[in-house]
């Protein structure tokens, strides 16, 4: 190549892009380079690398990369080292705060991650607005009574196409629903192996089978081009993106229609951070509240994240380098104070109350309308100094007798503030009963409940979030875990499974407890060697494991698995079993009997539960019986309901006395 020629003063660069793919990281870069290259104070050129590539580049002014570990694996940072002028890269996948979670911090001069909401301390991190395109010649929007809510994106794990469906049936009797899922270079081979199947399929079935009667749902798998999906997004009444994906970066998908001016609904999800501080998120503003209210607030990001605002950005990049006269930028971090809210647990940490405990309270720090503190009292002066070091304007206790026998109504009527107790072992009966002697009010975890005492609150149920990324095993795996007492069910388990197959793994997770011995009435290594003892078919393989484990290996163990299944004694009835939203947060078929601890679930019994069918029969199924309930437990939806609960306590007073 020849040395670039640019005018008296003028700095040249060049964008350098991935080679052509079906990617959002290749279209990414096309989107960028199209915002930068009208400037009238720089010259830019583009160019597409390979592998070596880097090596043979020219001398220019500046270098500005689209690099990505995933398209770029071969890059040689050696070589862009001894590149002559300034070496800056785009980032696209970026964690809150964080452009360094998959590009190296010490490899470029400049690191510009496409996250307007990062605030960083390094000098050489600059975060920009998101290049959208300008949009022209749009489609005439044509309004039906029947509303077309539309969703697209590559198929990868997370991108909540099913949940976009049920929350059309939550909310219409009729819609239409369309969603494209193109072919993705990056991503079919990896999910094809995950699967065993075609993913982008596999999606367009979960999503008929979810849809009830009335919403319609068109399924395509077209590739479309920047202009065709702005023109595609504009003719849908709502585009509506309900991820539920961890991993870095900003969605893309939501650029092409904010462009198309239609309204917008997206989910609390990370991915969207940049569009929340625009707009509501579901659930907290529904579907039709989104088509009513959202076309001013995507109006209001076209306005923000123009390309000339983008391509300003990235002069004010230049003047800070000294490749042109100085610019500045401003930045501004809003901050707001909110009510503390004390959350009380116990120590004991091989127990499923303080799983329990600890699992809420990940999801209750993320609100933005309280700040949740967090402690472990094993007594009444460190629940004092828990107190005196926090000021709560409420206080939640995660609440047992048996793991907090220290706590008696004379300690809580030392804080004047309201006090809540989780109520575990809840029954309707227990919940009519509740007094507030001892705590103001009831947090009761069971979505069956009646609301007849007015002390007293039913929560939603929570599921973990957690991305399933496991492929399915080849030979039927069915698991099954919880404390190994002999009212859980896993002999039966072990018993069915062999009524069914000839051939399969059964895996069950019995942890110790730190609260329960392990000998005696509930000695654990007895359910196990029960279970042993009872295998007969030469072709089924036991395993079982007494680890305590965290949270992410044991989602992980159900993610692994083909289904989960859990047959507790049916005269269980007290509170609500958790071990069904860890097997729900795996996103594999679920088997569970009618026992009263898992009647939060009877609304699907025809299809889970095995005195209505069998265990093939809700392998074959899916999870498309349970996606109505990724929408109601899901992290957002239960810190809402938290919320609304605890304003509505506030306003109510404080606590008596």
């Amino acid at each position: 190549m020849d040395c670039p020629i640019s005018a008296k003063n003028k700095p040249h660069g060049v964008f350098l892009n991935q080679k052509p793919a079906q990617c959002s990281i290749f279209e990414s870069g096309r989107m960028i380079y199209s915002c930068l290259k009208n400037s009238e104070k720089y010259d830019i050129d583009y160019v597409e690398i390979g592998e070596g590539d880097v090596n043979t580049l020219p001398g220019y002014d500046f270098y500005a990369f689209n690099y990505h570990p995933y398209t770029m694996p071969w890059m040689d940072f050696d070589a862009v080292r001894k590149l002559p002028g300034l070496k800056l890269t785009f980032v696209l996948e970026v964690l809150p705060n964080d452009p360094f979670a998959l590009c190296p911090p010490d490899k470029f001069d400049v690191y510009c991650p496409l996250d307007p909401t990062v605030v960083h301390p390094s000098r050489d991190v600059y975060p920009f607005p998101r290049p959208l395109e300008v949009a022209s010649d749009l489609p005439a929007r044509v309004e039906s009574e029947i509303p077309v809510i539309g969703s697209f994106g590559f198929a990868t794990p997370g991108k909540g196409f099913e949940l976009v469906v049920q929350a059309v049936n939550n909310e219409f009797d009729q819609a239409h629903v369309r969603i494209n899922i193109p072919a993705g270079t990056f991503a079919d081979d990896v999910c094809g192996k995950m699967f065993r199947r075609n993913y982008a399929e596999y999606l367009a079935e979960l999503c008929q089978k979810v849809a009830k009667p009335g919403v319609t749902v068109e399924v395509t798998h077209i590739f479309m081009d920047k202009k065709q999906l702005i023109d595609w997004c504009a003719r849908n009444t709502l585009n509506c993106f309900l991820y539920s994906r961890f991993q870095p970066g900003l969605s893309a998908t939501t650029d092409q229609a904010i462009t198309s001016g239609r309204p917008l609904a997206v989910s609390t999800n990370e991915t969207f951070r940049h569009i929340h501080a625009y707009l509501t998120p579901y659930p907290y503003r529904s579907l039709r509240e989104s088509i009513l209210s959202s076309g001013p607030e995507v109006a209001h990001m076209r306005a923000n994240w123009t390309p000339a605002r983008f391509q300003t950005r990235f002069e004010q990049v230049l003047a800070d380098r000294g490749l042109l006269d100085a610019g500045e930028a401003e930045f501004v971090l809003a901050d707001a104070r909110r009510p503390v809210v004390l959350f009380i647990s116990h120590k004991q940490r091989r127990c499923g109350i303080h799983e329990y405990g600890v699992n809420i309270f990940h999801a209750l720090r993320k609100s933005k309308k309280f700040q949740f503190v967090y402690a472990e009292c094993d007594c009444a002066q460190s629940l004092e100094n828990a107190v005196l070091a926090s000021n709560p304007a409420l206080i939640i206790y995660n609440y047992y007798p048996f793991t907090m026998p220290w706590l008696t109504a004379e300690t809580t009527k030392r804080y004047h503030v309201p006090q809540l107790e989780i109520m575990h072992e809840v029954t309707q009966e227990a919940a009519d009963a509740a007094t507030t002697e001892f705590f103001d009010y009831h947090l009761c975890p069971d979505p069956t409940l009646v609301e007849r005492n007015p002390a007293v609150f039913k929560t939603k149920r929570l599921i973990p979030p957690f991305l399933n990324s496991h492929r399915l095993p080849e030979t039927v795996t069915i698991g099954s875990f919880g404390f190994g007492f002999k009212d859980k069910g896993f002999s039966f388990l072990v018993n069915k499974v062999q009524e069914e197959f000839d051939e399969a793994v059964i895996r069950l997770h019995m942890p110790y407890n730190d609260l329960v011995p392990s000998t005696g009435a509930f000695n654990i290594l007895d359910t196990a060697e029960e279970c042993r003892k009872i295998v007969r078919k030469p072709n089924i393989r036991l395993e079982i494991d007494h680890q305590f484990w965290e949270q992410d290996q044991l989602l992980n163990f159900l993610a692994e698995n083909t289904m989960n299944a859990f047959f507790y004694d049916t005269n269980k009835f007290l509170g609500i079993s958790s071990t069904v939203e860890w097997a729900l947060a795996a996103q594999r078929p679920i088997a569970l009997n009618m026992c009263g601890m898992f009647r939060h679930m009877h609304g699907v019994r025809e299809q889970i539960c095995i005195e209505y069918t069998d265990l093939h029969s809700i392998i074959e199924r899916g999870i498309a019986p349970l996606v109505p309930y990724y929408n109601q437990w899901d992290e957002a939806n239960f810190l809402m309901d938290y919320e609304r609960i605890l304003e509505s306590v506030i306003i109510k007073g404080g606590r008596r006395g």
